[in-house]
Formats: C-alpha cells, structure tokens, sequence
C-alpha cells in the first residue's frame, strides 16, 4: 500500500490489529456484495434455462416449419408393377401432379459401334507404303458433323484411334483392345459417346476442299478404310446426309408397272417415301407422288413431251434417291427395282457424282451395334427418343428405360415425410414441456421454484402452442348431401382429426394409422389445412436498356444484324434448357432490325417462338436521357425456377447477364403456418422471448457493474482505515515510548539506590 506494511498494526494500541480490519471488510462485503453474488447466480441460471428452452422450441419451431411449408406436401413416391427387374423406372421431383402412367418399352436406344478387323500389333503403321510428306485424310461424320481425320506414314492404330477421340471432341470414341486372338489380337473400336439414331456413325473416304467447299474422294483414305475392314458402301447413305439425287428429265411411261417400287423423294432435306404397286399407271404414279409428299412435288409431262419432278415451290431444292430406308441397317438403301424404275421405265438419270454423303460399311460384321432410338409407348402413345434417359415426358419426370417390356406406374403424395413430420413434432413437444415444467414449477409446500417462475414470456408458451395447435380451422372441401353427392363446403377440421392428442399429463401423442388414412382421404384438402399455401412467389426478372453492341451507331438505315453462331445464350425454365443462339428448327439464329424497337421485337419474338410453357416474355419501353429505350421483361407464376446462361459481353447488348432465380412458396395462412408465426413472435428478432433474453443480458451486465463499483468503495473504505489505524497505531506507539521514559525516571526516582 502507499502508507507502507500494515504489519505493525495493534503493536501500539493491541486493538487495531489487521485481523479486526479484514473481519470488518468482510462483514461489509457480506451485506453489500453477497446479494450481487446471489443476483448475478440467478440471473445466470435463468440464461442458462432460457438458452435450454430456445433450443428445444427451435428443434419445434423446424418441425412446424416442415409441416407449415408446401415443400413437405409436395414430395412424391413411386410405386410402380415392376418388381426387380423393372423394364423402367420412374423419379418424380416434389410438385409433380399426381398420376398414373403406363410405359411399355418397345427398344432400348443403343450406340453406334464398329470394330476394325484384326490387326496384329496396335503399333503398326496403317498405311506405310505412303511416301514422306504424303497424306491421306477420311471424314466421319456424326450429327450434322464432320471430322477430318488425317493420316500419314507414321500413324499406327494406336495413335489413329486417339486421334479421331480427340478430333470429334469425345464424341466419337475410339481405343484399341486386345481380344486375345492368337494371329491379330487387336482391334480398333469406335463408338458414339451418346446413344440414339442422330448420334450414328458415317463415313466418307476423302475430305471436304477448302476452296470449293466440295467433297474430295482420297484413294489412299478408300485403301485406309478397307485395311481396317471398313470399305464403303456407297449404296447405302446416312439418313442425315441424304439430299437425293439430281434427275435429268425423262419420258412418260406407257402401260403399267409391272413390280412393287419403293424410292425417297426430298425436299429442303425432308424426306417422303413413295410406295408404288404394280399395275400402276402414269397417273397413278403422278397422284401417289403428289400425296407422298404432302403436296411439295409434282411428276408431270411438259409441252415437249419431257417428264420432270417439279417443286411446288420454285425455290425449293429437290433430290430422288432410288431406294428407302432400312430400319435394321439405319441407312437409306438403293435398290435395283426402283433404280430400274428411273433408269429404264422413266428414263430418268440420276446423277450420282454430285452427291456428297456419309456412307455406311460394306461388311456389316464389322458393324456390332448399329444406333438406335428409344421406343416405347405412354399410355398408348408412342414415343420416340435418343436416349434411355427420358426428362421431357413431364415437368419433374425422369424415366429411364432399362429393358424391353411393361410397367406401370402410380406417383403418389409422399405422406410418409408428413407423418414424419408430425412424430418429430410430438416429440419436440414434449422434450420443450419437459424443460418448461422444470424451469416454471412452484411447489406451494416447499415454496421452491424454477428459475424462470413467473415470467410471462415463458409460462405463456404452453398456452400459446396449444389454442394453436388445437384450434379448429374452416377449409374449403367437400361433404357428401343426403343423396351421397359430394358437394363443396366450408368445413370445420383440427388436428385431432389427424391423429394428435394431448394427454392428461400435458404431453402429445400421435396416432400414425389415423393420419395416413385421414390425408389419403384428400391430400389437397389436408393441404390447405396445414399449410394453407396460396401459390408460389412470382418471377419478375427485367433487364437493363439494349445497346445491341453499337450496332446502330453506324451511319445508314439498312437493317442491322447480330449473329448469333457460336455464341451462348440459354434459357432453363421448367427445368428444360432452351438455346437461343437456335432456332426452332436448329439452324442457327440472326437478330435482324432496321431500328432498335424492331431488333429488340425480334429478340422477344425469336424468344417466343419457343412457346415456353409458363414464361412471358415481353418488351419494355424505357424513357432514358430524354430517350426511348428497351429492355427485356420476365414473369411467371407458375411456380418454376429460372435461369439465363451465356457469355457476359454477349448478353450484356441486349441487357441482359447470367441470372439464378428459385421461388418460393408463398407463406401459407394453414394451422402449422399460424403457429409458425407464433412461435416467431416468441423467437424473432422482436419475439417476447429474445426481449426477454436480451433483459437478462443488460440486467447480469448492470449487477457486474454494480457489483464491481460497490466493490472498489469497500476497498477504498478499508485502505483509507487501515491507512488511519496505522497513522494511531504510530501515535500510540510514541506515546507508549514517552510513557515507558516517564514510567523509568518515576521508578528511578522512587529507587534511587538502583
């Protein structure tokens, strides 16, 4: 201390000793410091309590927010007549409407495959009689593509093969594999990634010329091919390549046919099969062509004499192939009676040295799968897809087709989820009453009590969560009539009608039976009771103003245009993806205008040739600057989530950037939605109980600073007394010293012999 060591108090006076200063202190602390001990203890255990109870009806609050949210009314299960082995399956999202749907799988979609024959090392060279310097290049072609593949003296099997993986960007796949066959025991395979008829493989022995743009047969390509057991067959063409051939004019045939004739006429690449019967005459021939093809083509004798195919419109582009196509081999095949047909009968030559198509193999052993598509029926109605993999027969469907044959299938409500639900929320419940009962009991005996005895914002949650959830609640549904007709009503439900009870002892309890029986009855009316959900969240998405890239900032009044090939702009909605860098048909889409106003029509119009079901698109007018601007405006209520997909500098022209939207549902105005809104008035940001707590944390922080504050005045108190005992305890002692003098001239005096 500042005044020295207090040890030599009560060497003067014997009474002011330190002992006597520390029991005085402590007697003062007991009366002033103890009742902020015992405030701040209590005020501590009741956070602690309070903290307890905001767990527990936090893990309530999550089980009626379940029950209060559409989403667990809108989960679905399968059940499906398949057994083990199913021919298909079925996955329904949550939300899918409730239905019955028969699927019979007619053939699964398959791959193209072929292998090459057999090759004695996979390092071989290919073709090694091929001078320095030379080349010679083959074309696949898959899907409206084609692929150079070049080879020259040193290219092997292997190397060819990781060649045309790497060219057709994966989409075709080649390897070598050893088959374990004693004189060449490899192979060269190749396949489609995908499966389906689009997806097959062709191929033409040669390449396209850059400067003509026309195809190029390359002998040493021809004799590549035929190494690897791949020569061509030029009479069969791929379905996607066929164009037809041009036809000279003929002469009009005189009798009747004499054999059945089958040939394909095309028009701007669209194909029609004619079928011909014998005994047909010229005019027979002339209306079944004109049938066939829908009206497009007309065979007709001019004033000369001459018989011509004729478009019925002047610009369309024509071709006749003398042949059909063949499901087994999924290739257009010539065929001697239609070829005699026009050679002979009509006298007609087809020109066959113009045509530029992708060609199948002669030996088909070589061709292990051909490419198929996936068919199969839905409800009686037949599908065709490329892949077993199926998401557009509905919104939230997934079928997959695993083997030929039938199955039905019936997606149901999910009400397994619901009931659930509805046992974590029973036990919720009574794990929270369990914690209240202890922290609000009083005994009256005893007059021992809880913690948080008393307090408002807690004896009152009982209460509360109970009026809720045993509340009865009008609902639009439907009773029976005195003739058992089912006619709309108001009616009158409470959860005991689903199975929820509320025991003498003040605990829940739920029958599982009586719930599943009571929502199966009506899942839509079971909806609107317990969640009362009115829809979902609209979608209201607008872009900024177009600029268009500054296209219209050059000089002129020429309409402008932006392509759109090779660039990126989707749309997913209903969780399918729309490319608008298409159009519809596929080809690839131009934005045209001679103004602004025309451009950004266009871009909606282009955008509403999709008819995306659910989605309006719409041009907005926007006053910027004094001038008219225009965006791009979104909206939806159906309840589907959005996203727009593409590069930044791309959609930034039209105003538009990469966007994500999920709705939600909107909040609901059922049972479990009212009590969920209870309990928020009790846990919310401004709930009684966060007020409550926010009490107690000002009210610990106030005794601590009351606490510390009386504190430092009892210390001070004391310090400035023993401070004043030790400033006595000096004075004592000089006065006992003077008096000890006294005492020893007194007794001096009184023994002087001494």
């Amino acid at each position: 201390m500042a005044f020295g060591s207090l040890s030599s108090l009560g060497f003067g006076s014997g009474v002011l000793t330190q002992d006597t200063l520390d029991k005085l202190k402590k007697a003062d602390e007991g009366a002033q410091i103890a009742p902020y001990d015992k405030k701040i203890e209590n005020n501590s255990l009741k956070q602690k309590d309070l903290a307890e109870i905001k767990t527990k009806l936090l893990t309530f609050q999550t089980a009626v927010s379940a029950l209060g949210d559409a989403t667990a009314f809108a989960k679905r299960k399968v059940v499906s007549s398949g057994g083990d082995n199913p021919a298909a399956s079925l996955v329904a999202n949550s939300g899918v409407n409730l239905q019955n749907m028969s699927i019979k799988v007619n053939q699964l979609a398959e791959k193209d495959v072929y292998q090459s024959d057999g090759i004695q090392s996979e390092n071989d060279k290919i073709l090694p009689n091929l001078k320095n310097g030379e080349t010679a290049s083959f074309t696949l072609m898959q899907n409206g593509k084609e692929y150079k593949i070049t080879i020259d003296s040193n290219t092997t099997y292997k190397s060819l093969s990781e060649q045309i993986t790497k060219v057709s960007d994966g989409n075709i796949q080649a390897k070598i594999v050893n088959t374990g066959e004693k004189d060449a025991p490899y192979r060269l395979v190749m396949s489609s990634k995908e499966t389906g008829e689009d997806n097959a493989i062709r191929f033409f022995d040669g390449y396209r010329d850059e400067k003509s743009g026309q195809m190029v047969v390359d002998e040493h390509a021809s004799q590549a091919l035929q190494s690897l057991g791949w020569g061509l067959d030029k009479n069969k063409v791929s379905p996607e390549g066929l164009n037809g051939f041009v036809p000279s004019a003929g002469k009009k045939m005189s009798g009747n046919l004499q054999n059945d004739v089958s040939f394909t006429l095309v028009v701007n690449g669209d194909k029609y099969q004619v079928d011909l019967k014998q005994g047909d005459n010229f005019d027979a021939i002339a209306k079944k062509v004109s049938e066939a093809t829908n009206g497009k083509i007309e065979l007709k004798e001019d004033s000369t004499g001459a018989v011509t195919f004729q478009p019925k419109v002047v610009t369309d582009k024509i071709g006749v192939f003398d042949g059909v196509y063949n499901e087994e081999t999924g290739m257009y095949e010539t065929n001697e009676a239609a070829t005699s047909f026009f050679t002979d009968t009509l006298g007609m030559n087809l020109n066959k040295d113009k045509t530029i198509q992708g060609y199948g193999v002669a030996d088909q052993s070589s061709h292990i799968q051909t490419a198929k598509n996936a068919e199969f029926t839905m409800d009686g109605i037949k599908m065709v897809r490329q892949s077993n993999t199926i998401t557009d027969i509905g919104v939230g469907l997934t079928l997959t087709l695993n083997k030929v044959g039938e199955i039905n299938f019936d997606i149901q409500q999910d009400s397994e989820a619901l009931s659930k639900a509805m046992e974590d929320l029973v036990n919720a419940y009574n794990d929270l009453m369990a914690n209240l009962e202890v922290a609000t009991n009083y005994d009256s005996e005893t007059g021992a009590s809880g913690t948080l005895q008393g307090v408002s914002a807690v004896t009152s949650i009982r209460s509360t969560i109970i009026s809720t959830l045993f509340g009865s609640q009008a609902v639009e549904g439907e009773v029976e009539d005195a003739n058992g007709n089912k006619i709309k009503a108001t009616v009158m439900v409470s959860l005991q009608d689903y199975g929820l009870t509320l025991n003498e002892s003040g605990t829940l309890s739920f029958d599982k039976s009586k719930f599943d029986e009571k929502v199966a009855e009506d899942p839509n009316f079971a909806e609107q009771f317990f969640a009362g959900v009115g829809g979902w969240e609209e979608l209201n998405v607008s872009g900024e103003e177009m600029t268009f890239g500054g296209v219209f900032d050059q000089k002129g009044s020429e309409e402008k245009e932006i392509s759109f090939k090779d660039q990126e702009f989707k749309i997913v909605f209903n969780d399918e993806t729309y490319d608008l860098t298409k159009n519809k048909d596929g080809s690839d889409f131009v934005l045209k205008g001679s103004t602004p106003e025309e451009m950004a029509q266009n871009l909606v119009d282009h955008i509403n040739s999709f008819n995306i079901d659910g989605l309006n698109v719409k041009l907005q007018t926007i006053e910027k600057n004094g001038k008219q601007q225009f965006s791009i405006k979104f909206s939806s209520d159906n309840g589907s989530d959005f996203s727009i997909k593409g590069k930044e500098d791309f959609l930034k022209q039209f105003g538009l950037k990469e966007t994500n939207v999920t709705i939600k549902p909107k909040e609901g105005t059922g049972i479990f939605a009212s009590l969920k809104n209870e309990l928020k008035n009790m846990t919310g940001s401004d709930g009684s109980l966060t007020q409550y707590d926010e009490q107690l944390t000002r009210d610990n922080k106030s005794l601590r600073a009351n606490k510390e504050s009386t504190q430092a005045l009892i210390d001070m108190k004391y310090d400035t007394m023993a401070n004043q005992w030790l400033q006595y305890e000096g004075i004592l002692s000089k006065l006992n010293r003077q008096l000890d003098t006294v005492t020893s001239m007194i007794n001096a005096m009184n023994n002087p012999q001494q």
